[in-house]
């Protein structure tokens, strides 16, 4: 075997040995959010719960990882006109008008999108989706979003999963863009108590958010934007 071909050869193992080993991965992670879901729906919550902890706590980071860096100078000059429309003059996160920029791709396409949780409140707040094109972010679609929803990854599907809680009230559901709409789908909703501020269910792997807090006294709090995954 000529050196050329030997090299392609091994090229061709390891190729092969690492597909082995993210595929059943991803294929498991899968299988588990399904079962989530599909009991969740149910209203068998306690059974939904056993296979959360099947799931890894994290969520993947191989959207940012991919990211070029025109990709992140764009995404970054875009996040930073919102920054300075909304967040300016906040104290704390709970006040914060920047409720916080995710990436993750959302239609399955690929590639990473940028979305961009604003508005003037907490509740009365928009999910921003833009897109990569031409050197420039573009807007893609845009929805109604709570600020008080948490978004999750959604392994082996197209889209995110969301988590409302808010007064007592809990909903869980996927946000997908499909043809140029986000597309929102509930699985369930529960009322939990008394107060509601304990109890949330416990979904695994969230998205970074990308905003940091620190306690700065006994009601206050320090707030700043990571940059970290759109600096090049």
């Amino acid at each position: 075997m000529h050196r050329i071909e030997r090299k392609l050869a091994v090229i061709a193992l390891i190729v092969a040995i690492s597909f082995g080993q993210v595929c059943p991965a991803e294929a498991s992670a899968k299988k588990n959010i399904d079962m989530v879901l599909k009991y969740y729906k149910a209203g068998q919550f306690t059974k939904a719960e056993s296979y959360v902890k099947k799931l890894p706590k994290k969520a993947s980071t191989s959207c940012i990882k991919s990211l070029s860096a025109k990709e992140k100078k764009a995404y970054k000059s875009t996040v930073k006109k919102y920054y300075k429309k909304y967040a300016k003059g906040s104290g704390s996160d709970w006040h914060c008008y920047l409720h916080g920029y995710y990436l993750v791709d959302i239609d399955g396409d690929k590639k990473t999108e940028l979305l961009i949780h604003h508005g003037m409140t907490p509740v009365e707040s928009v999910l921003t989706v833009f897109k990569y094109k031409n050197g420039k972010a573009k807007k893609a679609a845009e929805t109604y979003s709570s600020g008080y929803n948490s978004y999750y990854a959604y392994p082996g599907h197209k889209g995110i999963l969301f988590r409302y809680g808010y007064n007592a009230h809990e909903e869980i559901g996927s946000l997908s863009l499909e043809k140029g709409k986000l597309k929102r789908k509930s699985y369930n909703d529960r009322v939990l108590g008394e107060g509601g501020y304990e109890g949330w269910f416990p979904l695994r792997q969230p998205l970074d958010k990308h905003i940091r807090t620190k306690e700065t006294g006994e009601y206050g709090y320090e707030f700043w934007i990571s940059w970290k995954d759109l600096n090049s």
